[in-house]
């Protein structure tokens, strides 16, 4: 395999055993790619939906891109030896939408789509 690329994921599979299979099934010195769309948190409006719904969306244990904890396996031994961090990089995209635009984003969030049509009218709610 020439290269590898996880987008919005790999927070959930975030392990050493993850990375020894990455790199077994890699050819040397191909890369293995992780991206995320994150929030601009200095938008009030946008914290506030984060504190208010998506934060406590998320059980204890549940993984999640913004905590940082899936670097964690990275810094392991074994970790460290298969892979290196060549490039970190941040862009700037501003998406603009409107209000039902910035719901369905919401909405599409993982761990809202798994909850009861009850709880996501409830969600719905707060949002707008």
């Amino acid at each position: 395999v020439d290269g590898i690329i996880v987008a919005q994921a790999f927070h959930w599979m975030a392990t050493v055993d993850t990375l020894e299979e990455a790199y077994r099934v890699l050819t040397p010195y191909s890369p293995l790619v992780l991206i995320w769309n994150t929030y601009d948190y200095s938008y009030d409006w946008l914290r506030q939906i984060d504190d208010q719904v998506l934060s406590k969306a998320y059980s204890p244990g549940v993984p999640r891109q913004q905590t940082g904890q899936w670097e964690d396996c990275f810094k392991t031994t074994v970790g460290g030896t298969l892979f290196s961090m060549v490039h970190k990089w941040q862009g700037n995209y501003k998406q603009v939408g409107d209000e039902d635009m910035i719901v369905g984003r919401v909405m599409s969030t993982s761990v809202i789509v798994e909850k009861s049509p009850e709880e996501k009218a409830h969600v719905e709610d707060i949002v707008r």
